[in-house]
């Protein structure tokens, strides 16, 4: 219903008005529209009344003309972008550490939520910056013009959607991707926010001649990649590079290169200590079409079983601690980490994860994306994915089920645990490490080149 809406919106004129009154090309108007609307459809911010929406609409503009509003007033050559507050110095040191200090070049930061410039520790913050011009201009034009209302009204009846409030949505992103394009100074924007990468941002910094370059950072699924785009993206794997590759999508430059992540564990000397390393990745939402709380508690009873049949192998359960809380609030769970809690399993939490990848023999997991970077770091992975529905991480076509299992039954779990520790795995990585994590030796020099290219 809701995709039906969307196609017939798509061809309404309405969004033809939109773009005219914003300079934005069509599909980029659209592309927020049909994210937006698509993940936000169960959301009572979407079904709203639209005499709220309405008064939204006119809010989100004139609480912009009154917001704060400093000018950056300096030149540099690239800005990485920080995209979450809490995770600041952790996102810096696994993406853009060894990536700034190899540049050599003149960088800023831009943290999503900075409203003013700021210096934190040795790191320069631009601010976000509002053109209140052009937000006065778009004010009279799109919020007060009578033919946009209209419209906004008689297709909200139409499709069941409330169109106000998406329009207020979209006029705020507008209005600060367009100031930080116009006012961030540099040459290149860096994020491995992959998935901000909407086709708005990647016009308006076209507009004021910036590349946009985009780092992968988790696994996606097509659903996510609709009506993105960028100069270049680097992203995990040949099958992922097919799901950016996208009709609807524009990305000038799609390189399948391996995960940054990576980059410090490749051909890491180490003493193989585990034999099996299962990755932590219990549904923290039972309203995923892609994962079940029951699916998972099937792979940790048969990973416990494998323990009390083989006490001589030694296997680690590699937690999440920041996802511990949550766990705690789903109470299916309860039964199977108590027996878990009381097996001879080895609970792991410290250190960086990757270093225990590649201290193990094989990993495996439901649809980790460590598991597929184990891949990459030369360490088999198995999945166990006991859905109904094709996840689209994997590559159905040319996976066999010595990489991807879908039947549920413990002796089935037995033997491919056994079978892949008993292999050279020769075959194994020849026929699916380019598929899935096509790790390069010298990736981080690979885009430090790429971005001094794009600064020229």
């Amino acid at each position: 219903m809701i995709e039906s809406s969307l196609e017939n919106l798509k061809d309404s004129g309405f969004m033809d008005c939109i773009s005219e009154k914003t300079n934005l090309e069509k599909d980029a108007v659209y592309g927020f529209f049909y994210n937006f609307i698509l993940f936000e459809s169960k959301s009572d911010k979407v079904s709203r009344s639209f005499f709220l929406s309405f008064l939204v609409l006119f809010f989100v503009p004139i609480r912009l003309l009154f917001k704060f509003n400093r000018k950056n007033k300096s030149f540099h050559d690239v800005a990485f972008n920080i995209w979450n507050d809490d995770y600041k110095v952790k996102v810096y040191e696994e993406y853009y550490k060894d990536l700034v200090s190899l540049l050599g070049l003149k960088s800023i930061f831009h943290l999503n939520s900075f409203s003013k410039k700021e210096r934190v520790g040795d790191k320069e913050y631009v601010a976000q910056y509002i053109d209140k011009v052009l937000v006065l201009k778009l004010l009279f034009n799109v919020c007060f013009n009578l033919k946009v209302l209209r419209q906004c009204y008689v297709l909200s009846r139409l499709y069941k959607v409330n169109l106000f409030y998406v329009l207020a949505r979209f006029m705020n992103v507008f209005f600060k991707s367009h100031g930080l394009a116009k006012d961030i100074r540099v040459k290149v924007y860096v994020t491995a926010n992959d998935l901000s990468a909407s086709l708005l941002n990647y016009f308006m910094f076209k507009k004021f001649g910036i590349k946009y370059i985009l780092i992968q950072s988790s696994l996606r699924d097509s659903r996510l990649l609709q009506y993105k785009g960028a100069d270049i993206i680097y992203c995990y794997g040949e099958h992922q590079k097919s799901l950016y590759d996208s009709k609807v999508n524009q990305f000038a430059r799609i390189v399948s290169c391996g995960s940054i992540k990576n980059a410090n564990y490749l051909n890491k000397k180490t003493i193989k200590e585990y034999d099996v390393l299962l990755v932590e990745q219990y549904s923290d939402k039972s309203d995923y079409i892609y994962s079940t709380n029951e699916s998972y508690m099937k792979i940790l009873k048969n990973f416990i079983r494998f323990s009390q049949e083989f006490p001589n192998l030694k296997l680690v359960y590699r937690t999440r601690p920041d996802k511990r809380s949550q766990r705690g609030r789903i109470k299916i769970y309860d039964s199977i980490f108590n027996e878990l809690e009381n097996s001879s399993i080895e609970q792991d939490s410290e250190g960086a994860s990757y270093d225990r990848v590649i201290r193990s023999k094989l990993v495996i997991g439901y649809f980790s994306t460590l598991c597929f970077e184990s891949i990459g770091l030369g360490v088999p992975a198995t999945f166990f994915y006991y859905n109904d529905h094709q996840f689209e991480v994997f590559d159905y076509d040319n996976s066999g089920e010595d990489v991807l299992v879908t039947d549920s039954s413990y002796e089935v779990f037995k033997n491919k645990l056994l079978d892949r520790l008993n292999s050279d795995n020769s075959d194994y990585f020849s026929k699916y490490k380019s598929i899935y994590m096509n790790q390069k030796d010298g990736l981080i020099e690979t885009i430090s080149e790429d971005i001094k290219k794009s600064v020229l």
